[in-house]
């Protein structure tokens, strides 16, 4: 490439930063930020180029293959893949419209030239970002107005022109705000105006002399577009093998919205306090009760300035520092020396406790926030969603007044007594132990490893308890995986006898399932299941409809789980994040740890994970924190579980995956909702898997084999008795399961049947349950 070129693309203030991705890139892009005003069409034509290179440049680099050779099919393909959300993908088709436009009906709209060059460096940065990991806050450096050169005849288009170039100026001037490195905000300002000013006449002063040198290199340009589209259509019919992890997160990081700079982030920040119940005011209007919580800006300190302070009860109680993204929180957030001087002498008196004015601390950048409680033992940061309520804060200032031998819900985690077995088993004495050690740590997540059926949901009880009562936590969530196994915990919380006074658990605490009226605030125990919950953060109405729940339940399959894109959450005032104080996952689906994540991490509790059997997701989730084992095994040793055996049988539906129903061959067909049944002969074949079979499909002679199997070797199975045992058999759902009640009724005769609704999470998700005992002989006469 020519020195003049290279100089050329790298010189541009807006654009260089991507000549070490693609050397079109840049130049597409100062080529059109230098021809806005003297050759608008030509600029619009350019900025179109700029986004047909770098669509193809995206599809390179993720590694695929595409379909037609136009923008519109790189687009929808890149669409497809998850790399352009709806944003990005009309900033795409912007550039796409108007450089089409600009080709065939020749565009002399300096205004629109402007803003195609606009959207040319927001697409700059967004792309730049993905792929190198980065979140850079910048803004687009505007052209100077170009006063009477500029080929503009019409007056209003000439003001619109000066309209968007003043407003790029103060985007400009607000990314250069650096308002933590001034005295004040008018202080910040005037610098980065100053900054912004600078920019701009420098980057005019290079343009006009580096832009009459590559006038001259137009075919160079068009040389480099011929070498590059060459490649591209290589990589486009043969994509070249890339990393599934890094193509993934070049797509999770272009999914990501564009980063804040400090002006913005004030704005949000100001929005997530407003949203958590603060009144927000500047320290020139500072009125201490005009709510219970108060957040006052740029509160001047004994040494220096802190961005907000927090009143609370008109005492001064709490700090938040905001920062620009990109900044490490969680050691801004516990730094001392700023606030260990407190106030100024005027302020003194409002402090609530001299000995740390500033108890509550927050660092922010309106994406991220840390918190720490100064009160806690060992205190330290962690990540919370947004601010807590100023009626939260005030509880623990009560709670830190009351007790002052336990200060922090944390503090008294320490402090939980002596365990008493009462009746728990070992293992559910290791679970519990291991628990609160975890819990004394202030490890934010711990998972409890218990085989099925060794008492998990009594273990959680008994813990549950203990927490409530010594440790005085305000409300405890148990998650459930379906609303039967809801109900099942319900009961087992209300009946849990209590192991010092011998009193229900139900009868000293509120024990809710999750319903219409919401979270109560009298609750101490609340279960739902993550659906309902994340309804509930969502704003959507519940209902407290058995029949509803027990029809959810029977649709439910791993498919219940499954989602598009991780679950998203936001802030709902009527669910602040301090909600609960423990929530207890109760062998939930796995995914909740992966693409439900996001309705755990809202809350600002402790996790703990029950489960018999973990995966590595899980393990993963919660930091391999496994603070007990017990093993199916050791259940069967001790005599809690019995021990099985496994007979496999084999037929040919199952060794080959599926089968074919001919054409011709007469069918039943039964309506799922109605039930009513006709019969209709296939035009087609008919081919299914065994995935459809129970539920789209019935194969009776399967099910007969089957039951057939067992009756003839049941004794050979269980030497020594004489009557068939209870059996439990598990069905798809419900209309499966009434088919298999259909052949065991005539394959065993005589025998008493009943349905039932099975909570098991063995095998398939959602499963109904037949049970079968040997019917009695008749009486004699």
């Amino acid at each position: 490439m020519d020195d003049r070129l290279r100089d050329f693309a790298k010189g541009s203030p807006n654009f260089g930063v991507l000549y070490q991705h693609q050397p079109l890139l840049s130049l597409y892009g100062a080529s059109a930020e230098a021809t806005v005003f003297t050759h608008p069409n030509s600029s619009l034509v350019q900025a179109g180029q700029f986004g047909e290179v770098l669509a193809e440049e995206l599809i390179t680099r993720i590694g695929m293959r595409i379909e037609g050779d136009r923008q519109i099919d790189r687009l929808v393909a890149l669409t497809r893949a998850g790399v352009l959300v709806p944003e990005i993908r009309d900033d795409f088709d912007r550039l796409r419209r108007d450089r089409n436009k600009a080709a065939h009906s020749h565009l002399f709209d300096t205004a629109k030239a402007l803003a195609a060059v606009r959207v040319c460096y927001k697409l700059c940065l967004w792309f730049h970002d993905a792929i190198e990991g980065r979140r850079t806050v910048a803004e687009f450096v505007p052209p100077t107005d170009p006063g009477d050169s500029a080929q503009v005849t019409d007056p209003a288009e000439l003001a619109e022109l000066r309209e968007a170039l003043d407003g790029h100026r103060k985007a400009l001037t607000q990314a250069r705000t650096r308002l933590a490195e001034s005295s004040d905000a008018l202080e910040a300002e005037r610098k980065a105006r100053a900054e912004a000013e600078h920019l701009i006449a420098s980057a005019d002063a290079n343009k006009s002399e580096l832009l009459a040198r590559v006038e001259q290199l137009t075919s160079q340009i068009d040389e480099l577009r011929t070498t590059q589209q060459a490649k591209y259509e290589a990589a486009r019919q043969q994509p070249r093998q890339v990393d599934a992890k890094r193509r993934e997160a070049i797509i999770h990081r272009a999914q990501r919205p564009a980063p804040l700079n400090e002006v913005q982030a004030r704005d949000a920040i100001d929005g997530m306090l407003r949203a958590s119940g603060w009144v927000v005011q500047d320290r020139d209007q500072v009125n201490p009760e005009a709510g219970q919580g108060v957040a006052v800006r740029e509160f001047t300190l004994a040494t220096g300035r802190a961005d907000y302070v927090l009143y609370v009860d008109g005492h001064i109680v709490g700090v938040v520092e905001a920062k620009r993204e990109g900044d490490h929180l969680s050691s801004a957030v516990e730094q001392n020396d700023r606030y260990a001087s407190g106030v100024l002498k005027e302020h003194r008196l409002a402090v609530w406790r001299e000995a740390e004015p500033f108890a509550f601390r927050y660092a922010t950048t309106g994406t991220e926030t840390y918190f720490i409680n100064r009160l806690d033992p060992d205190a330290r940061s962690r990540e919370v969603f947004s601010f807590h309520r100023p009626e939260t804060v005030a509880a623990w200032m009560r709670r830190a007044e009351g007790t002052p031998g336990a200060l922090t819900f944390r503090a008294a985690l320490r402090q939980l007594p002596v365990l008493e077995p009462n009746g728990l088993r070992l293992a559910q004495i290791d679970a519990i132990t291991g628990l609160e050690k975890s819990l004394g740590e202030d490890r934010a997540r711990a998972l409890i490893q218990m085989a099925t059926g060794a008492g998990k949901t009594f273990t959680a009880v008994a813990q549950t308890y203990r927490l409530l009562k010594h440790a005085k936590a305000r409300r405890i969530l148990f998650l459930v995986d379906r609303n039967n196994l809801g109900r099942q915990a319900y009961d087992e919380f209300r009946k849990f006898t209590t192991p010092d006074d011998g009193r229900k658990l139900s009868d000293i605490y509120n024990v809710d399932r999750l319903g219409a009226a919401g979270l109560q605030d009298t609750s101490s125990v609340t279960i739902c299941t993550i659906q309902k919950m994340y309804s509930l953060l969502r704003g959507e109405p519940l209902t407290e409809d058995d029949q509803a729940d027990e029809a959810a339940d029977n649709e439910m399959s791993e498919d219940t789980y499954a989602t598009d894109q991780p679950i998203d959450v936001s802030y709902n005032p009527d669910v602040p994040i301090e909600s609960f104080d423990l929530i207890i996952v109760d062998e939930c689906h796995r995914s909740i740890y992966g693409l439900w994540r996001g309705v755990l991490e809202y809350f600002d509790a402790h996790l703990v994970g029950l489960t018999a059997t973990p995966t590595l997701q899980t393990l993963g989730f919660f930091g391999r924190n496994l603070v007990s084992e017990y093993t199916y095994p050791q259940a069967v040793a001790d005599g809690v579980n019995v021990d099985f055996d496994v007979v496999r049988m084999r037929t040919d539906l199952r060794e080959n995956g599926g089968a074919k129903i001919e054409s011709g061959t007469t069918v039943r067909i039964k309506d799922r909702k109605t039930r009513r049944q006709r019969y209709q002969e296939l035009d087609d074949d008919f081919t299914y898997t065994t995935g459809q079979i129970g539920r789209s499909v019935v194969t009776v002679d399967e099910i007969r084999a089957v039951l057939t199997a067992y009756r003839d070797n049941w004794q050979r199975w269980f030497p020594g008795r004489s009557e068939l045992p209870k059996t439990l058999i598990f069905a798809v759902g419900e209309d499966h399961a009434e088919d298999v009640l259909a052949q065991v009724k005539e394959i065993f005769g005589r025998c008493r049947t009943s349905p039932a609704r099975s909570g098991s999470r063995s095998g398939t998700a959602r499963s109904g349950a037949t049970s079968w005992s040997p019917a009695p002989p008749a009486s004699p006469p």
